[in-house]
């Protein structure tokens, strides 16, 4: 940001003001970094080749429901404080839209350009 083309006026506000503001609805890198190891190895979200073998785990684990539709799918969404989404009515549009394409494709291109040393 010390080398943005911002006012300084506004250099000044989002420094001092902005950002203080912002952390406070923050969660810790720290604190990410252990959800998402959580929900990584968590048998509530089990990874879609693990769903066979779900029945082996002691216990009566509710295995949640992905964020296609069905449980234990391998792919979950879930909000800033870790609870699995239910609704998954957007994503929904995206795969209308052919969504899962678009952002495979463009993936494979950024691949692409990153291995041949373009990016």
């Amino acid at each position: 940001m010390e080398k943005s083309e911002f006012p300084g006026f506004v250099k000044w506000l989002i420094k001092w003001v902005l950002f203080p503001l912002i952390k406070l609805f923050c969660v810790p890198v720290s604190e990410t970094g252990e959800r998402m190891l959580f929900h990584a190895t968590s048998e509530v979200c089990p990874a879609l080749v693990a769903v066979d073998r779900r029945s082996s785990f002691p216990g009566d684990i509710e295995i949640a429901i992905g964020s296609n539709g069905e449980r234990g799918s391998g792919c979950y969404c879930v909000n800033w404080d870790g609870d699995i989404l239910r609704s998954h009515a957007r994503l929904e549009r995206y795969r209308e839209k052919d969504g899962i394409e678009k952002v495979v494709q463009h993936t494979m291109e950024v691949f692409g350009t990153a291995t041949e040393g373009g990016g």
